[in-house]
């Protein structure tokens, strides 16, 4: 793998701010980035967008990468909404569970 994509997704009410950036693996150079605001019901435009900048930023994709990206869902409004909500909750767990270890490791 010589590119590493990265982002994040934040969501107010029916608005969204998708964030994007691809960097060269090997040395951390930072190639690309963007971020978009959108209505929520544009996401997946948002998604389109992102993946038609990757080919022009790598020079070319893999078969895997190929077969990876066009697998990703595209159309239902309703799996995405419920994938993002799980992912937030898993990351406010995820950080309730940092904070609580450096309470408990502080009074050590």
């Amino acid at each position: 793998m010589a590119h590493v994509v990265e982002g994040s997704v934040q969501r107010a009410a029916n608005k969204v701010r998708v964030s994007a950036a691809v960097d060269r693996r090997a040395t951390r150079e930072h190639l690309w980035g963007q971020t978009y605001d959108r209505d929520l019901a544009d996401v997946f435009a948002i998604q389109s967008e992102i993946l038609g900048q990757i080919p022009t930023i790598t020079g070319r994709l893999s078969p895997t990468e190929k077969l990876q990206l066009s697998n990703l869902p595209r159309r239902d409004l309703t799996a995405f909404d419920l994938f993002y909500t799980r992912a937030k909750t898993l990351a406010a767990v995820e950080n309730y569970l940092r904070a609580h270890k450096r309470i408990t490791f502080a009074g050590n």
